[in-house]
């Protein structure tokens, strides 16, 4: 299996903390995001893989080929740091060949791969500024091509999208992704948050405490957590604690609500059990004209209603809980309206008991 692999690699610090094991396995040429809040180990993760943290236990490999011992330069893994790092006193042309200059690179090679990568960043007219000349966004492209420009195996980046401005952090964020893209180049991303994960990795992995949680596609991590900790993290709002009363089946406060995955099958009737339902798989209607024998309805009374765009966001009542729902804002329901809360069994995911992956 091309690409990178992670085999219970574990790093000390000088307190005597550890990060790890660590496992993971990332595919040639996709994006992973280490995904996680402060502390969790994701950036420490990021320099085992670097060089810049030694391994205590463990390996690593890229395709194939153990890399773990290898020194920093002969690693073929390029690093962009959170603070882009770039030199105030050179221009962007020699920030970016700065590497290749002191790898004794000659002039008419240096001068092809320049061209090659900013043309590549769209840097195309800035060769001549300096760093306090550009935006953000510029440094961040210049810190982006300093880096590929060595040609990595595997790029990784450190909060890429932290020191930018909220207005170009999508602009950037769909740059690095269409870029990334177009190089085929295996790379991993360190965030704290969760929207910029789903939106620009393959695979997220999601780190506590040193530990990995949960790895899976943005998809499984958001829809289909394996604990309520990742669900937590990931902002799940509708977390229904019930018991066991049936095949498929959990009594909450809301009622009796049939659940479509496997997971009630490792559990008896009478077992504790945990329901997460994301509010955007919520329909909220004022009548009860559900004809859909595979959907379930619930009676509700809205508690709050905000405007946010084009959604409204809704807290309602049911039985003795409070739920989250979000959906199009043309429709609008008032605070104290009855209404009916209707979802498919394929929405409800049952959350097993937290244990790590």
């Amino acid at each position: 299996m091309d690409g990178l692999r992670l085999e219970k690699v574990k790093t000390a610090f000088d307190n005597g903390d550890e990060i790890g094991p660590v496992s993971f396995y990332l595919p040639k040429g996709e994006m992973m995001a280490l995904l996680g809040a402060s502390g969790s180990g994701k950036t420490t993760t990021l320099r085992m893989i670097a060089g810049l943290s030694p391994l205590t236990e463990g390996q690593f490999f890229f395709n194939k080929t153990d890399i773990s011992s290898l020194p920093v330069r002969l690693r073929k893994v390029g690093m962009v740091f959170q603070n882009f790092a770039l030199f105030p006193h050179l221009n962007v042309s020699n920030n970016i060949s700065f590497g290749l200059r002191m790898e004794g690179k000659s002039t008419e090679f240096i001068q092809k791969k320049l061209d090659w990568i900013i043309n590549k960043t769209h840097l195309n007219g800035l060769e001549t500024r300096f760093v306090h000349e550009l935006s953000g966004g510029q440094k961040q492209r210049v810190a982006l091509a300093r880096t590929l420009v060595k040609d990595p195996d595997i790029l990784l980046l450190d909060e890429p999208l932290s020191n930018l401005d909220a207005n170009l952090r999508e602009e950037m964020a769909l740059f690095i992704r269409e870029l990334q893209r177009d190089l085929g180049i295996t790379t991993l991303f360190v965030t704290h948050d969760q929207e910029e994960a789903l939106m620009l990795a393959d695979q997220v992995v999601v780190m506590d405490q040193g530990n990995i949680l949960q790895q899976g596609t943005p998809v499984d991590i958001f829809e289909r957590p394996t604990s309520k900790r990742v669900a937590e993290f990931m902002g799940a709002l509708n977390l229904l604690p019930g018991k066991v009363v049936g095949p498929k089946t959990v009594d909450c406060d809301i009622g009796a609500i049939t659940v479509s995955n496997m997971l009630l099958d490792q559990k008896n009737v009478g077992d504790a059990a945990t329901l997460m339902i994301r509010p955007e798989h919520i329909r909220i209607d004022t009548n009860s004209g559900n004809n859909d024998i595979e959907m379930q309805s619930f009676p509700a009374v809205v508690t709050s209603a905000r405007y946010q765009g084009g959604i409204m966001s809704y807290r309602v009542a049911s039985g003795q809980s409070e739920l989250s729902v979000r959906q199009d804002s043309r429709v609008r329901i008032a605070v104290g309206h009855d209404v009916f809360l209707t979802f498919s069994p394929n929405h409800v995911w049952s959350l097993p008991d937290d244990t790590l992956q």
